[in-house]
């Protein structure tokens, strides 16, 4: 049960669906006041309107009956984003679904352009979809079902704010590899820091080991993070060694002169990054 206030009292919405969609009241000082607030942290709720947010409710149905809804994901301004069930591959899959016509041309363009390169092998190939709704037709990305976002697994299990050096190694040489695929496709990029998600850290079978505690480790499962066993292990710190290589490593990419700075690849491809005896066992 969900429980929204109103200045004339309480209204209960029953159910896993959302609101029904409403309009705002405009006043004769030109303030906007909307009927409705939630203390749980969402997308604004006067959103669900023609031209805004798409109505969706857990279990419902997508694309013919092809996408199950089985969980809210997140938001944002112009889009929500849903775990669901993809019945014709058998797979979980994350759906972004942008507001009515305001998905941008841009970020559909890349994904397709990435997708279609031929030495694209990322298994989370898009698909786009285009739902007609109460509120309009939305444009929907189906996306690989990813994990949590650094800062976020950060913030939940390393209470030392530090990422085990195992991880923090495996992470750092995926970004290094995305960033030389785009280049390789000339798409430039933007900063890259620590929220940007990591490429298949939480959902590639092959990485069975990603730690979320000093003492834990999550063992993928064929369904992803949506199942899973913790299996204790020991930290793995970085030694004076490691740290000499990061900073070595971080030289060569911030030399004065940008001829003289190493390439993304050049650096991925340094033995520390596949040394045996510190690489994440599959």
């Amino acid at each position: 049960m969900i429980n929204l206030r109103r200045t004339s009292g309480v209204i209960s919405v029953a159910g896993p669906r959302v609101l029904v969609p409403f309009s705002s009241q405009r006043h004769n000082s030109q303030t906007v006041s909307f009927p409705y607030t939630c203390d749980v942290d969402a997308e604004p709720l006067h959103h669900y309107r023609p031209g805004g947010y798409h109505p969706v409710h857990l279990g419902g149905q997508l694309k013919n009956r092809r996408y199950k809804i089985l969980h809210k994901v997140g938001w944002g301004g112009y889009s929500t984003t849903w775990a669901a069930r993809d019945r014709d591959l058998q797979r979980y899959v994350a759906i972004k679904i942008s507001m009515a016509g305001s998905m941008s041309s841009n970020e559909a363009s890349i994904l397709q352009l990435i997708s279609s390169s031929p030495c694209y092998t990322y298994r989370g190939k898009e698909h786009i979809l285009l739902p007609r709704g109460t509120n309009g037709k939305h444009p929907c990305l189906v996306l690989e079902l990813l994990g949590p976002s650094i800062p976020d697994l950060i913030d939940s299990y390393l209470h030392d704010e530090r990422l085990p050096a195992q991880a923090a190694r495996s992470i750092a040489y995926q970004v290094l590899t995305g960033v030389d695929f785009l280049a390789h496709l000339n798409i430039s990029h933007g900063g890259v820091h620590k929220h940007a998600q990591s490429a298949q850290a939480w959902s590639s079978e092959a990485n069975r080991q990603v730690c979320f505690k000093s003492t834990f480790a999550f063992l993928s499962h064929p369904t992803y993070t949506l199942r899973g066993k913790h299996v204790r292990v020991r930290r793995c710190e970085l030694t004076t060694q490691d740290l000499d290589k990061i900073s070595e490593l971080a030289r060569l990419l911030l030399r004065w002169e940008p001829a003289r700075r190493s390439l993304a690849r050049d650096i991925a491809s340094d033995l520390w990054f596949h040394d045996s005896s510190t690489r994440i066992s599959d």
